[in-house]
C-alpha cells in the first residue's frame, strides 16, 4: 500500500512539475538548436584565439549578426507597414 502511494506521489508531482515548466519548453528547445547550429563556430574560433572568454564573445556577436539583427530587421520593416 506504502508504495503505491509513494509512486502515486511521484506521478502527480511530475504531472505537476511538467505542467509548471510547459512553458519554457519551446524557448529552451529554441536555444538548443541555437547552441547546437553555432557550436562549430565557436570551436573553430576557440582553436584561433585560444582564450574562451574571447572565443565566447566572439561567438555570441556572430550568433547576434547571424539571428537578431535580421529579425530586428523583420520587425521593423513589418511596424513600418503595419502604420502606413
Amino acid at each position: 500500500m506504502r508504495s503505491v502511494f509513494f509512486f502515486g506521489m511521484i506521478v502527480a508531482l511530475t504531472i505537476a512539475m511538467l505542467t509548471l515548466l510547459q512553458p519554457f519548453f519551446y524557448p529552451l528547445f529554441w536555444a538548443a538548436v541555437i547552441a547546437v547550429m553555432f557550436h562549430p563556430a565557436y570551436t573553430k574560433i576557440l582553436k584561433r584565439t585560444k582564450l574562451e572568454a574571447v572565443s565566447m564573445t566572439i561567438a555570441l556577436l556572430l550568433v547576434l549578426l547571424v539571428i537578431i539583427l535580421p529579425l530586428a530587421i523583420v520587425a521593423t520593416l513589418l511596424v513600418k507597414e503595419s502604420f502606413e
